[in-house]
């Protein structure tokens, strides 16, 4: 934001259960799409605009991309491709489905028992996970509430969307950090957005949060640059 704000009209929204005074919300996909919706038209009308999103921002991003494609001009994703499309899953190794499920699973359990009245508990828990993966961000800011997502995904309530990607007629900038268990993207799928006019592919020298830490200014970098049409020399 603090990179962008000074060149472009910068909007960001925060998801349900998010802020810091939120409840247990477990919002299904047309509330959440509904949500974003009702963002863009206060802000800026019809206007198409540019999605930027990391993690589960990515996967609603997109999806509201796909389905509401005259909003959506072009799209910024950060680390999260097509994760959980039948393509990523045949890419994916035994070891890394079992990495995603060790620290999704506690994540949702969180967030179920948070909903069963033990939220000093669930609160401990999620915590712990995002200790324990190295979230970049402060884990003491962590709740169980925090965890809807992945109960919605272990309940198969996402299944439909969980996979979606941005059409090849919408100009995409991919940013992702090599240094983690395993990419949330498939290799062929990256290739082909790479291979798209107007679009552009990028491995960093970092992990999962690519905005933040060691890559960050590298990050800005592309994504400004990208923004104002310019293309990388070769």
């Amino acid at each position: 934001m603090a990179e962008l704000a000074p060149r472009y009209r910068c909007v960001r929204l925060t998801w349900p259960g998010f802020a810091a005074d939120a409840d247990l919300a477990l919002p299904t996909l047309a509330e959440i799409n509904a949500g974003i919706t009702a963002v863009l038209n206060e802000t800026v009308g019809d206007t198409p605009v540019t999605l930027i999103a990391h993690d589960w921002g990515c996967a609603f991003g997109y999806h509201y991309a796909m389905t509401n494609p005259r909003r959506i001009a072009r799209v910024v994703g950060m680390d999260i491709g097509d994760a959980r499309s039948p393509e990523h899953e045949r890419s994916q190794s035994k070891l890394a489905k079992v990495g995603v499920v060790t620290y999704q699973w506690p994540l949702q359990y969180a967030f179920s028992q948070a909903r069963a009245g033990h939220v000093e508990l669930a609160d401990a828990m999620a915590k712990s996970v995002a200790r324990l993966v190295g979230v970049a961000g402060d884990p003491t800011r962590v709740r169980a509430r925090m965890g809807w997502p992945y109960w919605r995904r272990f309940n198969g309530d996402l299944d439909g969307m969980l996979g979606m990607v941005p059409s090849a007629q919408t100009p995409m900038l991919f940013l992702y950090g090599k240094r983690k268990p395993f990419n949330f993207h498939s290799e062929a799928w990256a290739k082909r957005v790479a291979a798209t006019p107007g679009c552009e592919v990028h491995e960093l020298d970092g992990g999962h949060w690519v905005m933040l830490g060691s890559t960050r200014a590298e990050t800005n970098g592309h994504v400004l640059r990208w923004l104002a049409g310019k293309a990388l020399p070769g």
